[in-house]
């Protein structure tokens, strides 16, 4: 019965852990400003500028919102 009680309490600590740091991961998206940019660069030849804010969507669906953005030219 303890092996059981313990099993049970270390597998919700896993599961709140797992939470809380797919919550601080996906807290501040505007790190990803940079990284974003220079995808659509090197994907498309254009430059971008993300000028507003990241945020996340967590429930249906997962999406990621970006705001003001700015296209400077085409190559």
């Amino acid at each position: 019965m303890r092996f059981i009680v313990r099993f049970v309490t270390i597998l919700f600590g896993l599961i709140f852990a797992v939470i809380v740091a797919l919550y601080l991961y996906t807290k501040n998206a505007d790190r990803l400003k940079p990284d974003i940019e220079t995808f659509i660069y090197d994907q498309t030849g254009v430059v971008v500028r993300i000028n507003g804010d990241l945020h996340w969507q967590l429930f249906p669906p997962l999406s990621l919102h970006i705001e003001d953005v700015e296209i400077d030219e085409l190559h």
